[in-house]
């Protein structure tokens, strides 16, 4: 069982998270991240309103935390006063980063430091150390990494 979180940054780096959705969160073979990064490539996250949205009715059609549990889907987790985010104490999975900041960030991993450009999105996971994994997801993402205006 994979798990994942959708990460959104907006204007003024304030920074919005997922809770942790468990089960099938992979991005290729049918599982959820497919969906995410179709959206993605659609241009379905333009503002914190469509994630908002989004994140809603991607809970009410895999998950069905809110209604059962009652769970806060999406948790502020601040404005920063840099654009460099550390995700090297990350546990889950895969996380789905969704830069709308209006400026390139930079993302510190446990292997170094990546550039996400502004209106981009960015697939964060141990898994991608896997050569084959590596390769099927890059070939999903690559479109969804391009900038976009």
């Amino acid at each position: 069982m994979t798990r994942g979180k959708i990460i959104f940054i907006e204007k003024n780096l304030r920074v919005y998270s997922t809770i942790e959705f468990n089960g099938d969160m992979y991005p290729y073979d049918g599982g959820h991240g497919e969906e995410i990064v179709g959206l993605f490539q659609r241009r379905g996250f333009s503002d914190f309103r469509s994630y908002e949205h989004y994140v809603k009715k991607f809970d009410d059609k895999n998950f069905g935390y809110f209604p059962a549990y009652g769970m806060e889907l999406i948790q502020f987790k601040g404005t920063y006063r840099e654009d460099i985010f550390d995700f090297t104490d990350n546990y889950t999975d895969y996380l789905y980063l969704i830069n709308r900041s209006g400026r390139d960030v930079c993302v510190k991993l446990e292997d170094g430091k990546k550039t996400i450009p502004d209106i981009a999105a960015a697939l964060i996971s141990e898994v991608m150390k896997m050569p084959e994994v590596k390769k099927q997801i890059s070939q999903g993402m690559n479109t969804a990494s391009t900038k976009r205006r």
